[in-house]
């Protein structure tokens, strides 16, 4: 799970790495859909949990307000 918070849940948040974007509020998009999922269950929460996490997904993550400021995670993926 990579964690991110927001003190203003009206923003527009996105997670993704490179300029690939993953998830945006309103869901994880059609291609992680089943692995990766959105954990909103609180105000201004924003986390995205990945399932059966391969070495693929090794990579840094990025949750950012759309039109401003954000976070940014490594995900290091070890063993099989």
């Amino acid at each position: 799970m990579l964690q991110c918070r927001t003190n203003d849940s009206r923003l527009s948040m996105t997670w993704g790495y490179f300029s690939i974007n993953i998830a945006t509020s309103t869901g994880v998009g059609p291609k992680y859909a089943g692995r990766m999922w959105l954990n909103t269950s609180a105000e201004g929460q924003f986390d995205l949990l990945i399932n059966s996490t391969q070495q693929s997904d090794a990579d840094t993550y990025r949750c950012l307000e759309v039109f401003g400021e954000g976070a940014q995670a490594d995900l290091t993926v070890i063993g099989k």
